[in-house]
């Protein structure tokens, strides 16, 4: 009976200066929400900067017909092969101040393990 309280957030609102993890973030504080089902980045947003103590977070693990983790990829045009390269070098040239960015921000990170 949960659905009947659900209220649906716009993932991506397109108004650089609010995001969907700032409003759910407004809605925690303000009493709107109790439990929120949200993407690892947006999570780790609310987790970090809602008031020390108030937010937990529960990671969801894949079931046998419902999936909880998927891998995050950037597109670039099909013909845009010089574009791509260069993303997929960067990317790569990177991982590292990548992976220390994620962890800085709490974002939750599956390895290629599953873990």
């Amino acid at each position: 009976g949960l659905t009947l309280n659900a209220i649906p957030y716009q993932s991506m609102t397109g108004d650089a200066s609010v995001n969907t993890a700032m409003t759910m973030l407004e809605d925690f504080k303000s009493g709107k929400l109790d439990v929120a089902i949200l993407w690892g980045p947006m999570a780790a947003y609310v987790a970090q900067h809602a008031p020390k103590g108030t937010v937990g977070l529960v990671a969801m693990r894949n079931e046998a017909d419902v999936r909880f983790e998927f891998p995050i990829a950037m597109g670039v045009r099909q013909p845009d092969t010089e574009r791509r390269q260069q993303l997929d070098e960067l990317i790569e040239k990177k991982a590292p101040q990548i992976a220390a960015i994620l962890k800085q921000y709490g974002v939750p990170v599956v390895e290629r393990s599953g873990e």
